[in-house]
């Protein structure tokens, strides 16, 4: 597959399966910052998730029903 619509016929396990290569435009400075992005999330929520595990122990957190 080098070319636009370049078709590839794949047969597996009596299914198939049709691969065509299209001409996709992004955007790579938005895509760089959506990465940029989405790992501070991924740091923020273990480091909310270390915080609020020290803060338990700190103050001797207990859940009672």
């Amino acid at each position: 597959m080098i070319n636009k619509n370049d078709k590839v016929m794949i047969n597996n396990n009596n299914q198939n399966y049709l691969l065509i290569l299209c001409d996709i435009n992004y955007n790579n400075e938005m895509a760089i910052n959506l990465s940029i992005n989405e790992n501070m999330r991924e740091d923020g929520n273990i480091i909310e998730s270390e915080f609020i595990k020290y803060q338990k122990r700190e103050y001797n957190f207990k859940i009672y029903n």
